[in-house]
C-alpha cells in the first residue's frame, strides 16, 4: 500500500492539545483501527493505515502518540501504543515498549493484542519461546481470532520457516493444521485460502478433494491471489481439463481482470492466446493485454510488441513498427534488459529468439 506524505503535518511544531480535543481524536482513531482488524488486514496494511489515517486527518504524530499515552484505557489504546512505538511513530523505535504495551492488551484477553504478543515470541528460534507463541496464538484462537488459528495451522504444518528448526517430530500434526486453517477461513481470513486448498488438493490433513481444491483456487484467484491466478491459468491451458473446470477457471479470472487486477488481467491473456482451439480468443486476449499496458505494466507492453510482432494468431494486425515501439516504451519502465532482447529479436530470426516472450506463450510459467 502507498503512504502518502504531508511535510506540512509532519514538519509542523509540536502543539498540546487540550483533553477533550485530544480524547476525541484517539477515540476516532481507535474506531479506524479497529475497523483494519476486524476486516483481517495483515500487520503491514494496518500500519499503513494508521499512518495514513494520520496525515488525512492532519494530525501531528508526537502528539497523538502523547494523547494515546495519557490516555491508556483500553486494549485496542494500548495496541496502538505498540504500533506507535515498535514503528516509530511520534516517537522514538522501543521494540521493548511495544512488547509491554502488546502486553497490557493481552492481560486484557483482546485478541489482536494476544497475537501480537504471540509474534514477539515466535520470532527467536527457541523452543521455550515458540511454546510461548503457540500458548499466545491458541489463547487468541479460544477468542475467535482468525490470525490466531492460521499461526496455530502454520505451526503444526511444521513448514514455516521460522519454526523449521525448532519443530519437534510430534509437533506437525496434519489433521489439526488443517482444522485450523479451516476455522481461519470459515471467519474470513484470506491468507487461510490457499493452505487451505493446498490441503484438499494434496491430502494433507484431510481427504484429497480436488474439486473442492479447485473451488477454493477460484475464490481466491477472483480476490487477486497470484498463486492461484497462476494454477487456474495452467489448468485452463491444458487439453485434458474437463470444460465445466476450464469455464469456471476463466471466468474467476475475467471476475479478476475486470476489478482491473494487473495479475488478472495477465494471465487472462495467456489463457486466451494459449487455450485449445475452443476456448482460444486471441481478440481478446489482445483486449485484456492492451488494458494492462494502460498502467504501463512491463508485462502488458510486452504482450503488445508480441502481439503486433506475431500478429492474427494474437488477436491484431502484424505491426513491426508497433512492435517496435511497444517495446521501446519498456526502456521508460526501467526494463532496459527486456526492451534489448525484443528490439535484437525482431532483427533476428523470430519471437522464439526472444525471452520477454516466452511467458506469454507458456501458460505454465
Amino acid at each position: 500500500m502507498e503512504i502518502r506524505t504531508n511535510e506540512n503535518v509532519h514538519n509542523q511544531s509540536f502543539q498540546p492539545m487540550d483533553i477533550d480535543a485530544s480524547e476525541n481524536i484517539v477515540d476516532n482513531l481507535i474506531v479506524s483501527f479497529q475497523s483494519f482488524v476486524d476486516t483481517f488486514q495483515e500487520d503491514g496494511e494496518i500500519i499503513d493505515n494508521v499512518r495514513n489515517w494520520i496525515i488525512e486527518n492532519k494530525q501531528d504524530e508526537t502528539a497523538l502518540f502523547q494523547s494515546l499515552r495519557n490516555l491508556q484505557s483500553n486494549p485496542s489504546t494500548y495496541c496502538l501504543l505498540g504500533i506507535f512505538y515498535q514503528n516509530g511513530i511520534g516517537t522514538i523505535v522501543s521494540n521493548k515498549e511495544s512488547f509491554f504495551a502488546f502486553e497490557k492488551a493481552a492481560e486484557k484477553r483482546y485478541p489482536y493484542g494476544l497475537y501480537r504478543l504471540g509474534n514477539f515470541y515466535n520470532r527467536p528460534r527457541n523452543i521455550e519461546h515458540i511454546k510461548k507463541a503457540v500458548d499466545y496464538y491458541k489463547r487468541a484462537a479460544e477468542l475467535g481470532c482468525p490470525r490466531g488459528f492460521y499461526n496455530l495451522a502454520l505451526y503444526h504444518r511444521s513448514r514455516y520457516l521460522r519454526w523449521i528448526e525448532v519443530c519437534q517430530p510430534e509437533d506437525s500434526d496434519p489433521e489439526k493444521a488443517f482444522k485450523y486453517f479451516e476455522k481461519a477461513w470459515e471467519i474470513g481470513y484470506f491468507p487461510a485460502l490457499i493452505p487451505l486448498a493446498e490441503c484438499y488438493d494434496s491430502g494433507f490433513g484431510t481427504r484429497k478433494n480436488t474439486k473442492r481444491a479447485f473451488k477454493l483456487y477460484c475464490a481466491a484467484a477472483e480476490r487477486g491471489d497470484y498463486g492461484a491466478q497462476r494454477i487456474l491459468c495452467g489448468t485452463c491451458c491444458t487439453i485434458r481439463t474437463s470444460d465445466q473446470r476450464k469455464g469456471r477457471g476463466f471466468e474467476s479470472l475475467r471476475i479478476s481482470a475486470e476489478q482491473k487486477n494487473r495479475h488478472g488481467q495477465y494471465f487472462l491473456t495467456k489463457c486466451y492466446w494459449n487455450a485449445p482451439a475452443d476456448y482460444a480468443k486471441p481478440t481478446k486476449g489482445y483486449y485484456w493485454v492492451a488494458q494492462l499496458a494502460k498502467f504501463r505494466d512491463p508485462r502488458g507492453l510486452t504482450g503488445i510488441s508480441l502481439a503486433n510482432f506475431e500478429g492474427n494468431s494474437k488477436g491484431t494486425m502484424e505491426d513491426i513498427h508497433a512492435s517496435l515501439f511497444a517495446a521501446l516504451q519498456l526502456f521508460r519502465v526501467d526494463h532496459a534488459v527486456s526492451a534489448k532482447q525484443i528490439v535484437a529479436g525482431i532483427f533476428s530470426d523470430g519471437w522464439e529468439f526472444i525471452a520477454p516472450f516466452e511467458d506469454f506463450c507458456n501458460p505454465h510459467i
